[in-house]
């Protein structure tokens, strides 16, 4: 099997260079119907929201992994080429799109109590699903470290998207 691997639940988007799950993964593993749970809004285009909503989710968990590396572009490298990445990618998703859709977007919340005009202590941190936390922090099986890895590798990684095919 040639990675990056598109299936009928989670897609590479070889502009941004990241998975992105797809509704069907949504409404097949974890029986939630997006269009109906996330246009309380009122979106001008219902079919997008679904989405939208996902490659956020997508882009945000990605984020949290690179602001843990000093070395993001293996990390990036990683996800995309190996099948063991592939997977934790996907579960973390998973987690964090049932944190949201509990806690709601907590990352775009600017911090600040309206009512008190003061800054939110304790937000920090509390942005990442737990569970996804976790996830993210196992070793994968083709390198021993996980994605969540604050050390620095015995290497300069400089991508080649074309020639890597990613």
């Amino acid at each position: 099997m040639t990675y990056p691997y598109n299936d009928e639940y989670m897609v590479y988007d070889y502009e941004t260079h990241r998975y992105i799950l797809t509704e069907k993964f949504c409404l097949d593993k974890m029986n939630l119907d997006l269009q109906e749970r996330l246009n309380l809004g009122g979106g001008a285009n219902r079919e997008r929201v679904p989405q939208i909503f996902l490659d956020e989710i997508s882009e945000f968990v990605y984020s949290q992994i690179y602001d843990y590396s000093s070395q993001p572009l293996i990390q990036e490298y990683q996800i995309a080429k190996y099948p063991s990445a592939r997977e934790v990618i996907k579960k973390a998703m998973m987690n964090q799109i049932d944190y949201a859709l509990v806690n709601g977007a907590l990352y775009q919340y600017s911090g600040i109590d309206l009512k008190k005009n003061t800054k939110i202590d304790g937000m920090s941190g509390k942005y990442l699903s737990p569970l996804a936390k976790s996830i993210l922090s196992n070793p994968l099986i083709e390198t021993g470290t996980p994605l969540l890895y604050a050390g620095k590798y015995s290497m300069i990684f400089k991508p080649k998207y074309k020639e890597m095919e990613y």
